[in-house]
């Protein structure tokens, strides 16, 4: 009896024993579903609504993780990026530049780093294929808050339906846009929950980043700093300020004027003498009044002719010397910056801030600068196609030196 009561208790605790022990490793493997990792692309252009500055380009990273909540997928996708070109529009709006940013002036490298970047993408899960119904899968996210250059994007972690989380193969209606045709709803399949819960279990691993079309970036404080320092009139102005409207310089009236002195002429003989002072003998003061009025409107014509040659030689002058400047910039670039960084050294990496949001990108201090040399060859460039860019048939080195000869 008391035999058959250990056999019977020993049994009740071995099985208590294995079915706690089989319920406990089911939340561990769905705590383990999913995967983290780090997607980069070493340079993304990314489009504005600016006119003026229409395209940004540079590195991005995207520090990301999955994994399950209560039986739900959830994920998380941190942005860190660095600008390291751009694109900006001539006075005219009608010629695009490509600028290095560290090749800009300092109040506009500064404003550079104010520049918010917002971020749509899919990327592609490293999964086992699935009898073959499933050879691709992807994903597609967003990365919260538009986030500044040398900071992370403030993202929340989002939840989802499984049969909404991940994607298959592009739809019948994702046309002939290669990988951008998985950034569209209508372009792309989602898997079954079944589906996606297998993948899921497998464990994820995200590679191949593809930027979508409505990824932008935010360039206003660019734009507010382009037009303070354009104020500021540099020389020589670079193609993106607005060039300034040419000054008539109107030569006043000086004390020799004929007309004047022949008015002051006639009032004062009117004031001193009596009223009949004025009449003329033999016709003399009468021929001499005449011939005053009459130099008098020819001086004025020809100061008026004069005003409106120098005009018309301004005019001619600002859109050759364009014509000219736009034809050879075409050729020989954007013009390099005066002096080029000659010394420069990595700087100690920052601490990280917390996890998942470690993200550095490598930056230097310049310690000595020096003339640049890709400077002669521009100026060298720029001196031999203005020649044969001259709508005159001369290079125009200066507006004043055109006009003068113009007015010839």
């Amino acid at each position: 009896m008391r035999l058959s009561l250990f056999i019977f208790s020993f049994t009740v605790i071995f099985l208590a024993t294995w079915t706690a022990a089989a319920h406990s490793a089911e939340p561990r493997t769905a705590r383990e579903a999913g995967g983290s990792g780090t997607l980069k692309s070493q340079l993304e252009c990314f489009a504005s609504s600016s006119k003026a500055v229409p395209e940004v380009c540079g590195p991005v990273q995207i520090n990301w993780k999955m994994w399950t909540l209560v039986g739900e997928p959830i994920d998380d996708y941190v942005l860190g990026w660095k600008p390291t070109s751009l694109k900006l529009a001539d006075s005219n709006g009608k010629n695009l530049n490509s600028y290095q940013i560290v090749a800009l002036p300092a109040p506009l490298g500064k404003a550079a780093n104010n520049m918010e970047l917002y971020v749509e993408a899919v990327a592609f899960v490293q999964a086992q294929p699935m009898g073959g119904r499933h050879n691709t899968v992807a994903v597609a996210f967003n990365t919260g808050v538009a986030a500044k250059p040398g900071t992370t994007s403030m993202s929340v972690p989002g939840g989802h339906n499984w049969d909404k989380f991940l994607f298959s193969s592009p739809s019948s209606k994702s046309g002939s846009l290669g990988l951008q045709s998985w950034c569209t709803e209508q372009g792309r399949t989602p898997l079954s929950a079944a589906d996606a819960k297998t993948v899921m279990r497998q464990g994820i691993q995200l590679y191949l980043l593809q930027i979508c079309p409505k990824s932008t970036v935010d360039v206003s404080p660019l734009e507010r700093a382009i037009d303070k320092w354009c104020a500021s009139a540099p020389k020589p102005a670079p193609p993106f300020c607005p060039k300034p409207e040419p000054v008539i310089k109107i030569e006043p009236k000086g004390s020799s004027d004929a007309i004047d002195e022949a008015f002051t002429k006639l009032e004062g003989r009117n004031t001193k003498n009596s009223p009949t002072a004025h009449k003329v003998k033999d016709g003399g003061a009468g021929n001499a009044m005449d011939a005053a009025f009459e130099a008098a409107n020819a001086e004025r014509a020809a100061r008026v002719k004069a005003t409106q040659r120098r005009k018309e030689a301004t005019d001619f002058c600002n859109a050759a010397k364009a014509t000219q400047d736009s034809c050879a910039a075409q050729t020989c670039g954007a013009k390099p910056s005066d002096e080029i960084c000659t010394d420069s050294r990595r700087d100690k990496p920052p601490p990280c801030k917390g996890p998942n949001a470690c993200l550095y990108f490598e930056t230097y201090t310049c310690y000595a600068r020096g003339p640049n040399p890709e400077l002669a060859k521009w100026n060298s460039c720029l001196s031999e196609k203005s020649r044969a860019c001259a709508a005159t048939g001369k290079p125009i080195s200066s507006i004043e030196t055109c006009v003068a000869e113009q007015l010839k």
